[in-house]
């Protein structure tokens, strides 16, 4: 009788025949690492059954570009529309294993770059194909660090300089079905942010991305690759209520008595690369920032000709902050205790924290429907995060802030962890203060506490 049922209750029925062990509520087939699935048998019993096992089986594929033959015969007609996730890897060219530990020749890099920027020109041509067709649904694309098979972990110094770029992106069409991009450049052979803003701008319908990079790219010998960066965001635009996450792994150096160099470009009198994060982010409704940033990031320099930025949509704003300025001044100071001690700064630098904090308080201005933000900074392992953080009525703390309080989430919250000598005196105190005032009333419950010695919920809660 399962002829008589609406479709829906067979694809119901369908996701429960095969489980994942330890995650009852994920069909198998959506899992890494496990047993290949038993839906497919499932597929001869009807058409109904059958259009429920593809819609399963091909909601999330993960494919090289050395299955591109198989994917274009078999993800075909109506399969396409049933894709809704697809993670691309690219397979580079093999190498000698007594080449595993020497740098790449600028011929090997060639190479790769050719075949990478080929790689994608082929997926996006069949994708290109789908939506002349009409068979394609808007999916989520994920590009994943490319990697080649001669790759071990003998190979760590000529990943050294192993990073990818395209050669022609003429060659590539654009896809307007994409409308979230992930990109896993923190990889071994790293992707260049820049790189992923190219590929941006072939997307044009996206509204979340995600970029995963390597944060090496950020010190001094890589300020031409973050000029780049800022070069490509200055022109790149989402559509309005869009989602960001830039995270830049941006580590904390481990020993503070180590001097620190600037990442600006010379001669510069500002963060362009901050200064073009703040452009980009201003019709954004969700933006998750981790990187080596300066006060540019939320308000112009002097030095800047630009007008008065405004966030019309932002709602959700988090950054993790480096504890090192772009221009290589630190944020926080201290004494060390001896000799030996590497993990001394506790406290808020006033000269260089504090500009920070005023343009921040300055943009909170301008961001009239903000329901929470979090600035936090890791000083260091024995130190723990410098944070403040904000909360509307009804939106619940990222961690336990708001535990065992009586209709805490109630009334507007602002909480600093920052140590015991830093305020947030004059303008910054009573501007974080007047957040959401006129939104929520005058009341507003802000206390101080001790610096948070674990990590706050991952980012993604705050998609």
């Amino acid at each position: 009788m399962h002829h008589r049922l609406p479709q829906e209750i067979i694809d119901r029925i369908v996701s429960y025949l095969d489980r994942y062990p330890n995650q009852q509520d994920v069909p198998n087939i959506q899992q890494q690492g496990v047993p290949p699935s038993a839906l497919p048998p499932y597929a001869t019993i009807s058409a109904q059954f059958k259009e429920a096992v593809e819609f399963i089986t091909f909601h999330r594929l993960r494919i090289g570009n050395d299955e591109l033959d198989a994917f274009r015969a078999i993800v075909t007609q109506h399969r396409c529309k049933y894709v809704r996730r697809l993670a691309y890897t690219v397979l580079l060219p093999e190498y000698p294993q007594e080449r595993g530990n020497c740098l790449e020749t600028s011929e090997e890099q060639d190479a790769n770059n050719e075949v990478f920027t080929q790689s994608i020109a082929d997926l996006f041509s069949i994708l290109r194909q789908w939506e002349h067709a009409g068979r394609v649904s808007n999916f989520r694309f994920h590009l994943k660090g490319p990697e080649t098979s001669s790759d071990n972990m003998d190979s760590e110094k000529r990943w050294d300089n192993a990073h990818i770029s395209l050669s022609d992106t003429e060659k590539i069409p654009k896809i307007a079905s994409i409308t979230y991009f992930q990109v896993e450049g923190n990889h071994r052979r790293t992707i260049p942010p820049s790189l992923s803003l190219q590929l941006l701008t072939l997307l044009p319908n996206v509204k979340h991305i995600y970029g995963d990079y390597n944060g090496d790219f950020v010190q001094s010998n890589h300020t031409t690759e973050r000029l780049a960066f800022a070069s490509t965001l200055h022109e790149t635009r989402l559509p309005n209520n869009s989602v960001a996450m830039f995270d830049f792994h941006s580590e904390p150096p481990f020993d503070q008595r180590e001097p620190t160099s600037s990442c600006l470009p010379p001669h510069a009198r500002y963060d362009p690369f901050s200064a073009s994060l703040r452009s980009f982010s201003q019709n954004l409704k969700t933006f998750i920032l981790s990187a080596y940033i300066d006060s540019t990031l939320f308000w112009p320099s002097p030095h800047e000709p630009c007008p008065t930025p405004s966030w019309p949509s932002l709602r959700k704003l988090k950054l993790s902050f480096n504890p090192v300025a772009p221009s290589g001044e630190w944020y926080f100071d201290g004494t060390p205790r001896d000799a030996e001690d590497t993990q001394f700064l506790r406290h808020g630098n006033t000269h260089t924290l504090d500009p920070l904090l005023t343009a921040f308080a300055r943009a909170t201005q301008c961001m009239p429907v903000l329901e929470t933000f979090m600035l936090e900074c890791d000083i260091g392992h024995d130190v723990g995060f410098f944070e403040i953080s904000w909360y509307a009525p009804g939106v619940r703390a990222d961690w336990s802030l708001d535990w065992g309080e009586e209709r805490a989430w109630d009334v507007r919250r602002l909480y600093y962890c920052v140590g015991e000598r830093w305020r947030s005196d004059g303008f910054v105190g009573e501007t974080l203060r007047g957040v959401g005032r006129e939104r929520f009333g005058g009341e507003v419950r802000e206390e101080f506490l001790g610096h948070r010695s674990w990590n706050s919920d991952r980012a993604w809660s705050w998609l």
